[in-house]
């Protein structure tokens, strides 16, 4: 099977699971309902996906990747935030009922937290790659842009994207701890 097949099947898997949230309870769609909407097998499921959760949160990676990758492929990263946002914001029926899942820890905490780690961690191979700890700061940053999202949506999505972009960049380049090294970096200015 190629590359192309593969991801036409697990995008078809997620276009159905999007349906479905947008109709009903996140907690009482199935895999069996998934694999119906979407005209196939359980076990072609479960070649991509070790259950419902998990496809939830491939969803999310995958309108992050195809949202924001042109601009990091073409080094336009003051875009990246705005293409992040007006995607959520396109997709608003299903992010407004996604934030809302109440399966254990939730789609905030797991499904935001980790697409936004992986778009930090993008970011930060793209900007830094032989920077040694940008695995940590691609945490740090994932971290503070998923309570972000995850509020903006909550929110039902009143405050422009603009201004909501501004207000995360200019709330990130203000530093509210120091540390010894940030001290000695103001004293050689």
């Amino acid at each position: 099977m190629t590359k192309k097949t593969e991801v036409n099947i697990k995008n078809t898997i997620a276009d159905s699971l999007i349906q479905l949230v947008q109709k009903e309870n996140y907690t009482k769609i199935t895999v069996e309902k998934i694999v119906e909407s979407a005209g196939i097998s359980r076990s072609t499921f479960y070649n991509y996906f070790d259950n419902k959760d998990e496809l939830l949160e491939w969803v999310f990676i995958r309108d992050i990747d195809s949202s924001v990758m042109p601009s990091i492929k073409y080094d336009i990263k003051n875009h990246v935030l705005l293409m992040l946002f007006s995607c959520i914001k396109a997709n608003r029926g299903f992010y407004e009922r996604a934030v809302n899942i109440k399966n254990g820890i939730g789609f905030s905490s797991m499904v935001i937290t980790s697409g936004c780690y992986h778009l930090s961690s993008l970011m930060m191979d793209s900007l830094y790659p032989n920077y040694e700890k940008k695995e940590l700061n691609a945490l740090i940053q994932g971290a503070g842009l998923a309570s972000v999202l995850y509020q903006w949506i909550k929110q039902g999505m009143v405050i422009p994207i603009d201004e909501i972009i501004n207000d995360f960049c200019r709330a990130n380049a203000m530093p509210l701890f120091t540390s010894e090294l940030n001290i000695k970096m103001g004293e050689n200015r």
